[in-house]
């Protein structure tokens, strides 16, 4: 009588949320991003990534967590439910993406161009930031995989025209 044992094996992989912006975005706002010695600012976009998750979680989740009676420390905030980050978040990290560019080449050089632009992106970033935030975010708040109406942010207001 023979036996056989079979084994098997879990594979687990991770995936990643892709960044909210990629070089080919950058080349959108200035051209000549890419000639500038360096082959790829993957490392600012993840950077810029954690930034702006950060800065949306203290300036925006959190008073909407508690609009909805959610407790943001039981329910934090969770980037891979904002379903369509293309739409909301791109500008937002082309800005800060182009801020830590701008500051890594200022370390190494001599002119203040580099700074002054690193300067000009992050006010670019902090108004961005503001609209987004004021707008409120469309996002999954019951994890369905789909933004369903009152979890859509882009409001209409209900305006009454009356004559005096």
């Amino acid at each position: 009588m023979s036996t056989t044992t079979t084994t098997s094996t879990t594979t687990s992989t991770t995936t990643t949320q892709p960044f909210y912006s990629g070089d080919s975005d950058l080349t959108k706002v200035r051209p000549n991003i890419m000639d500038l010695g360096v082959g790829s600012w993957n490392d600012q976009h993840e950077a810029a990534q954690d930034y702006i998750n950060r800065d949306l979680d203290t300036g925006w989740y959190r008073s909407a967590a508690n609009r909805r009676n959610i407790d943001f420390h039981v329910a934090p905030f969770a980037p891979s439910y904002i379903l369509d980050v293309s739409s909301q978040l791109k500008d937002l990290s082309i800005y800060k993406v182009l801020e830590l560019v701008y500051e890594y080449l200022a370390k190494d050089s001599t002119q203040d161009e580099f700074m002054d632009l690193s300067k000009l992106y992050a006010k670019k970033y902090e108004v961005e930031l503001k609209r987004v935030v004021s707008r409120g975010i469309d996002y999954d708040w019951d994890g369905t995989g789909l933004i369903e109406t009152d979890e859509r942010y882009s409001q209409k207001f209900n305006r009454r025209l009356t004559r005096a």
